[in-house]
């Protein structure tokens, strides 16, 4: 990227004839070269030429070029430099955009797939499937609270080294921190935080998200690896949107979970009552007709 920069600044026509006024006012030969000492822009004084030196042109400290030029213009490799790294700054932030639109515009299309689904339990398994291809990671699992046992109860997981259970229990780990602080953490050393518990020493690096819908905690997503990964924040900011996205959608999918609960009680509460009715019906049809 750094010789794009350079290139792009040595073919604009601004600065070609900005040269050329230089050149041509102080009487001075101006030949910029790229690093191989190929020229690209030649400038010569009809009235004086004279023998330039090189002196380095640099974008982010990187030689992409040279300047040619009498020692007392040596500024003009400064000045060469100086555009270069305003180019390649700009080259670095259009860049940045096109990745982040990139990634907006994928985001945008897993959650949509998160969000149609109505399924608990597929809902949490596609949400660890989508976070691993943007995190380095071996290891993850979602789990949802459980008022009425006080626990975690883990819905989905991966990872050969994840234990075989079905429950957290309350106590001081990170998964209840997280909850209580209701705020996202990275560990990139596990076995030095005494919050971790013992089956999450089996990895080395973790992030841990709590999930959370309508300011009310429903559980924690965490993932992790088994070699060490120097977690950034940008990584936690990526778990924290999958966390996002999966709590909204798994609170949709229980409410559903519960609505066809309480349907199917209601519709057996009616059957029941008719059945009743059917049967209060029955014995006055015959005493009648005895």
């Amino acid at each position: 990227m750094p010789n794009l920069a350079f290139y792009k600044i040595a073919t604009d026509q601004e600065v070609r004839d900005l040269l050329e006024t230089i050149a041509d006012r102080m009487k001075i030969d101006i030949l910029i070269a790229d690093r191989d000492g190929d020229i690209i822009i030649q400038n010569h004084s009809s009235i004086a030429p004279s023998q330039g030196q090189r002196y380095p042109i640099k974008a982010s400290d990187e030689l992409v070029g040279w300047a040619i030029v009498p020692e007392e213009f040596v500024w003009i490799s400064s000045w060469f430099s100086y555009l270069c790294d305003r180019e390649l700054e700009k080259q670095i932030f259009i860049s940045k955009i096109w990745e982040r639109e990139q990634e907006i515009n994928l985001l945008q299309d897993i959650s949509t797939q998160i969000t149609s689904s109505l399924d608990v339990q597929e809902v949490t398994h596609l949400v660890l499937e989508e976070v691993g291809k943007f995190i380095p990671c071996t290891w993850g699992a979602i789990s949802l609270l459980d008022p009425s046992i006080d626990r975690l109860v883990v819905y989905s997981k991966f990872g050969e080294s994840f234990p075989d259970r079905n429950f957290i229990d309350r106590g001081a780990n990170l998964l209840w921190s997280a909850i209580k602080n209701q705020s996202g953490e990275i560990v990139n050393r596990v076995e030095d935080d005494p919050r971790c518990p013992d089956y999450q020493r089996s990895i080395v690096s973790l992030i841990c998200v709590p999930l959370k819908v309508h300011n009310k905690i429903i559980g924690t997503l965490e993932v992790g690896s088994e070699v060490l990964v120097e977690y950034t924040k940008d990584d936690l900011k990526t778990v924290t949107m999958f966390a996002k996205e999966a709590a909204v959608a798994i609170e949709k999918a229980l409410l559903y979970e519960q609505s066809r609960n309480v349907a199917a009680i209601a519709q057996e509460q009616t059957f029941q009552l008719q059945q009743a009715l059917y049967d209060l019906r029955e014995p006055r049809k015959i005493d009648s007709g005895s």
